[in-house]
């Protein structure tokens, strides 16, 4: 006797009918087999679960093991195989898998010009051209105050820095610090603007800072800047902010003042002490840099109210109490403090205490 089982088709071979009204269980998908009266195959009510069809060969054969399940598989296969490609295109979209930056955001129309405006964009243009540089560089200040006019002349004022004349490229990086677009095209020009010493850098750097992260890729430059420019100038504070506001992080903020202190041929290192004293414990890393400084010559002979002790006491209270910080003023500090006092008024001005005579410090008396 043969019976086929309606879940997996498999063909069960009977040696001895079995009573009708029977379940039999398949061995081969383990699913219950009913036999019914007259039956020679499959019950008619479980027959009628699933319709076999003839292959090729013209043998019946029934359905394949499975088939809901592998359904199902390839459903949620297919579905994350979209997931996945979605996540791909916008990755690329986005920057990313390399380059840093998604593609450039489109282009916004012009503004509109009025007819006066009109006439003005293409005075300007015409006055770009002149052989006389200082009326070129007007041109580009007078297009700076309309920011009508100045859109639609922005890419003749960034070609305008190839100008030979400094004072075009000056007036170039002036424009760029007040309309700062298209920073693709700008942020290169500022970049190779802060290497050329003939110009403003310091112009150069405030513009800079108003792209923001648009101009990240000129952190290297801002850093080499800073080296070559921050102590003559005194500018080491605005410079640090510039350097932050373009994308530098609170680690490289660190790193670059750590070498700072570090320099010896800087006179201005206190002002690094300052910065990273402003940091708090987040600059602790710099500790054995500011002990060491401290532990300098000092030609003020601030003792422990030396800028690098005070960043101490901001960043590591426990590293100045181990060196002898004071936690609230010193003794010597104060009377450096009340010397500086008279030192000014026997001076009559402003100077600092080594600047003073010896015939003027005998006015001092027993202090020095």
């Amino acid at each position: 006797m043969k019976i086929i089982c309606p879940e997996c088709g498999e063909t069960l071979r009977l040696s001895n009918p079995p009573a009708p009204g029977k379940r039999l269980r398949c061995p081969h998908c383990g699913e219950p087999v009913a036999v019914d009266r007259d039956q020679q195959g499959p019950s008619p009510r479980t027959a009628g679960r699933r319709n076999q069809k003839d292959d090729a060969n013209g043998e019946r054969r029934g359905p394949p093991r499975g088939r809901g399940k592998g359904l199902l598989v390839g459903l949620i296969g297919g579905g994350v195989g979209l997931a996945l490609i979605g996540v791909l295109i916008l990755g690329f979209a986005l920057g990313w898998f390399g380059g840093g930056q998604g593609p450039a955001a489109p282009e916004q129309p012009l503004p509109a010009l009025s007819d006066k405006e009109s006439q003005l964009l293409e005075q300007l243009r015409a006055q770009l051209k002149d052989p006389i540089a200082n009326k070129r560089r007007q041109a580009i200040a007078t297009a700076g105050q309309n920011k009508t006019v100045a859109a639609h002349l922005y890419d003749d004022i960034l070609a305008a820095w190839q100008d030979s004349a400094v004072v075009v490229k000056d007036q170039v990086v002036n424009f760029l610090g007040f309309h700062h677009n298209k920073p693709d095209k700008a942020v290169p020009i500022l970049m190779e603007g802060l290497r050329n010493p003939q110009i403003s850098r310091g112009q150069v750097l405030l513009a800079l800072s108003r792209y923001g992260s648009q101009a990240k890729e000129a952190l290297p430059a801002v850093h080499q800047y800073i080296f070559e420019v921050a102590d003559t100038q005194g500018s080491l504070g605005q410079d640090v902010r510039a350097y932050r506001a373009i994308g530098a992080t609170e680690q490289d903020v660190l790193s670059l003042l750590m070498e700072y202190l570090k320099n010896k041929k800087f006179v201005r290192r206190d002002n690094a002490a300052d910065l990273l004293g402003a940091m708090g414990p987040a600059a602790k890393e710099a500790v054995p840099d500011l002990l060491a400084y401290a532990q300098e010559p000092d030609r003020f002979n601030r003792g422990f109210n030396s800028p690098a002790y005070q960043a101490l006491k901001k960043i590591d209270p426990a590293a100045a109490k181990k060196a002898g910080v004071p936690e609230a003023g010193h003794g010597k500090g104060e009377r450096f403090r009340f010397l500086r006092e008279i030192a000014k008024k026997a001076s009559g001005g402003g100077c600092v205490l080594g600047d003073i005579s010896p015939s003027k410090k005998k006015k001092v008396g027993s202090l020095f």
